[in-house]
């Protein structure tokens, strides 16, 4: 387990930690933290994960974490750039140290609705899309999407315009996030058709529709934010890729409650961390012309 300072696609320093395999290398894991979450809480599943031949690397976004400036007041991020800039960096760094070796995405909520913003979504062979989903407010799992409307229509815009972004932290509803990306993600979270409507105006690069990869999306039953609707309403925008659905329900894994960010406890490693291996392990690398 080393750490690394990545500079992001305009430089901008990002803190990772890459977790190299020892033995039977069977390829690179690049995993994509969700909204307001520190690369830590990734930190068990990539020690699994590298103990099962995999190198994986966890980052932290622009303005999150070990990647977040002295202060947020007055610092410019967007919510996109996390993926357009961010991901795209961290997936060329882990290409450009293991060029030989495939690439595949694990991205946890966010982490996975911001892959097509990436242009070299290409470099990933698969992707595990885990709890990833549209926010629209009205998808969501009853009473919580009433309270996301106090967010949004209290929290953010009475914190963004006093003291220039939304201290989550305070509320404990995860980590601190930079005035564009609050004020950005409160756009799509109040928007049907979420980020669609901003692409190719406020967006001008994505590749949603260009997407081929195969893309399993994993999410447990009793998630409030990855429901039934908001899965497939992000499945949509990855229209050209190979994508599977898979719910989780709590008594095939003998487990009481699993919920938005349960699969990357501890307590799943033995019932649900074996099926991304068995995911990504379920590959065969493309046969090359000598």
């Amino acid at each position: 387990m080393t750490k690394y300072t990545i500079p992001s696609r305009d430089g901008f320093p990002l803190s990772a930690v890459l977790f190299e395999a020892k033995h039977a290398i069977s390829g690179c894991i690049q995993i994509n933290s969700a909204t307001g979450v520190k690369k830590e809480i990734y930190s068990n599943f990539a020690t699994y994960l590298s103990e099962a031949g995999y190198h994986v690397v966890i980052f932290d976004y622009r303005g999150i974490g070990e990647s977040r400036p002295k202060s947020l007041s007055g610092f410019h991020a967007h919510n996109h750039e996390w993926g357009q800039k961010d991901m795209a960096a961290v997936l060329d760094w882990l290409d450009d140290r293991f060029p030989s070796l495939p690439k595949f995405a694990v991205g946890h909520s966010a982490g996975g609705q911001q892959v097509g913003f990436m242009d070299n979504y290409h470099k990933f062979s698969k992707a595990l899309a885990v709890s990833s989903s549209t926010g629209y407010w009205k998808y969501l799992a009853s009473p919580y999407k009433y309270f996301t409307l106090f967010i949004w229509y209290g929290l953010e815009p009475i914190m963004n315009s006093t003291i220039g972004y939304l201290p989550a932290s305070w509320f404990n509803l995860g980590e601190d996030l930079p005035k564009g990306v609050a004020k950005e993600w409160r756009a799509w979270c109040l928007n049907q058709n979420y980020y669609g409507d901003f692409l190719g105006k406020t967006i001008q690069q994505h590749y949603f529709h260009e997407v081929k990869m195969p893309t399993l999306f994993i999410y447990p039953e009793d998630d409030t934010i990855a429901t039934d609707k908001s899965v497939e309403a992000l499945r949509k925008f990855y229209s050209k890729a190979p994508t599977s659905v898979e719910r989780l329900l709590l008594k095939d894994y003998h487990m009481k409650k699993i919920g938005h960010f349960g699969f990357f406890s501890r307590s799943s490693k033995e019932r649900l961390w074996p099926k991304v291996i068995s995911f990504f392990n379920d590959f065969e690398q493309p046969k090359t012309n000598n």
